[in-house]
């Protein structure tokens, strides 16, 4: 798989977390613990998530 389409798939998994959590990017830096310009730094491509957040952001995407 090439990194942009994975890259253009985890800002997709981002913001389906916000909107299935009906938070904004603070709220969801809340929630996952990192600062708000790390889920801008995300959504931009400047950087990607830690390992460590897929599976948070995967569980807060598919809901309950």
């Amino acid at each position: 798989m090439q990194w942009q389409s994975l890259e253009s798939r985890l800002v997709d998994l981002i913001h389906t977390a916000m909107s299935r959590s009906g938070t904004n990017q603070s709220g969801l830096a809340r929630v996952l613990e990192v600062s708000p310009s790390a889920i801008s730094d995300w959504l931009r491509g400047k950087r990607r998530p830690e390992i460590r957040y897929i599976e948070p952001l995967a569980r807060l995407a598919l809901g309950p």
